[in-house]
């Protein structure tokens, strides 16, 4: 049995946010002529600290049967305070429009589970297995009464699809809820309206899902029969959802008229006459399991009098994934995917000599 608790800090916002920053150049006089001189392109703030996470942890050590079969259980209760978060700063105060700031509280918990097991063990033969879950819960519980869109967007329109609000995981997911036809084809420039007062705007936008998983999941595999060895890993990650933005942009029959042809065009589901940019039908569920990687050798023992031995082995990483997501790859870390190329598939063969 096991307790721990501790504090960390985190910075990690690029240098000098604390401090004044002014421009070199700018424009002006006659025909746009370049002027040297100085213009603000950041304020100070001086009040802006690290953030803080203070973490307990609770957790059940076992083995049993001599170790073949061993693992943990824990629980986990972590919470940031003094959030660092680049956030809108009031209209006329200042001359930015964004500004690191510490700006609220935020907290993670959840529960995982790990087994090893030797499930067969014989003189000739060996199977060795890992698993792993873990249900993992995050929640914004304090922005100092702030709601903001997540900075960076979704696209060259420079739209955003995320929003940090109290109440809700970080990163969640703000659009339009689509309204669909009899035949469950989506209606373009259609969207429910939420408060019911005649006009579709930012208020009936809906808070929905996260781009972190609900649960994720690991299995490893190892077998060993004489002196053949095979092994596989596989990862898996369930409830996180993805902007599709590659397959939003490429879906717009007005994109054939742009200089690029047909250069943007994707092969989808739907085509809208201009891009929907703001409609939670391009919010997709992208759970998945992935094959990490496969390995497959054999050893050759007692060479050179026993004073030699050889491993030949072949390889390859990322030989496939499992999802029903129509995108190039469900795992996108910030829950935007902009991918247009896919994740390389990975053969390699090799020996390793031991004297």
């Amino acid at each position: 049995l096991r307790l721990s608790y501790g504090v960390t800090g985190n910075d990690r916002i690029p240098a000098y946010q604390s401090l004044s920053r002014t421009d070199k150049t700018y424009y002006s006089g006659d025909n746009n002529s370049v002027q040297l001189g100085l213009s603000p392109s950041e304020i100070s703030n001086p009040d802006l600290k690290w953030e803080t996470t203070e973490t307990w942890n609770v957790g059940i050590d076992y083995g049993f049967l001599n170790n073949r079969i061993s693992g943990s259980i824990e629980y986990y209760l972590r919470k940031t305070r003094d959030l660092l978060s680049r956030v809108p700063v009031a209209a006329g105060s200042s001359t930015v429009a964004m500004l690191y700031q510490n700006i609220g509280d935020m907290e993670n918990y959840g529960i995982e589970f790990a087994i090893n097991a030797k499930p067969v063990v014989t003189e000739n033969f060996t199977w060795n297995l890992s698993y792993n879950i873990g249900w993992n819960h995050n929640e914004i519980t304090n922005l100092n009464g702030l709601t903001y869109e997540v900075e960076g967007g979704f696209g060259s329109t420079g739209g955003n699809c995320q929003i940090q609000k109290e109440g809700y995981p970080a990163n969640s997911f703000n659009l339009y809820q689509q309204v669909y036809d009899a035949a469950g084809n989506p209606i373009e420039g259609a969207y429910v309206d939420q408060n019911g007062d005649g006009v579709i705007d930012s208020h009936d936008k809906v808070v929905n899902h996260s781009k972190d998983p609900k649960v994720t999941m690991t299995l490893g595999s190892n077998f060993r029969y004489k002196n053949w060895d095979f092994g596989f890993s596989l990862r898996g990650s369930f409830g996180n959802y993805v902007y599709a933005a590659s397959l939003r942009a490429g879906s717009a029959l007005d994109g054939l008229y742009r200089n690029n042809a047909l250069g943007n065009v994707f092969k989808t589901d739907v085509y809208f006459n201009n891009n929907q940019d703001e409609s939670d039908y391009w919010l997709r569920n992208a759970s998945f399991v992935r094959c990490d990687n496969i390995t497959l050798g054999y050893t050759f023992d007692k060479l050179l009098r026993e004073k030699l031995r050889l491993r030949l082995f072949a390889a390859v990483q990322n030989p496939f994934v499992i999802t029903k997501y129509a995108g190039l790859d469900p795992e996108v870390f910030n829950g935007v995917d902009n991918n247009i190329y896919p994740r390389a598939t990975t053969w390699s063969i090799g020996l390793v000599a031991n004297f």
